[in-house]
């Protein structure tokens, strides 16, 4: 009769509402702390995906540039720029004009010793220096009354 009431009392807990319930609960509880985590990894992966595909477009980007760099300095257009600029080379048919401040003559030995280049002393370089310390108010007289 014991044992009777004994088994009573688990079938009835066991069907009872708020027992069901709670089990019930218990359950999903459980089986959500893993699915919990297992998002919140899926999550910190797609988003370092995300930077990485960021970090490679990037990338891509600078080896494109350095492509297009690397195109224009094996060009002849680069040769011919450099060997102008630096070595004050010129093309037969051109003519070189080297506008210069007073004495830097020795900036350009080569345009000085060559006949065929053009050399014009600039003067105004050192007089421009001098307006810019003047008074604002004396520039505009000496603007509009001296020639």
């Amino acid at each position: 009769m014991f044992f009777k009431k004994k088994q009573n009392f688990v079938k009835s807990f066991l069907l009872n509402q708020f027992s069901v319930t709670i089990l019930g609960l218990l359950v999903i509880f459980l089986i959500s702390f893993p699915l919990a985590e297992k998002v919140s990894k899926q999550y910190k992966v797609n988003k370092e995906i995300e930077e990485l595909k960021m970090e490679i477009a990037e990338v891509e980007g600078k080896n494109s540039d350095l492509k297009n760099l690397l195109t224009y300095l094996d060009s002849d257009q680069f040769v011919e720029e450099q060997a102008k600029e630096k070595l004050n080379y010129k093309k037969e048919g051109e003519e070189v004009v080297v506008i210069k401040k007073q004495g830097d003559l020795e900036e350009f030995p080569k345009a000085a010793s060559a006949g065929s280049e053009n050399i014009y002393d600039v003067k105004g370089f050192d007089g421009a220096a001098e307006v810019k310390n003047e008074i604002n108010y004396k520039k505009w007289i000496n603007y509009f009354f001296k020639q």
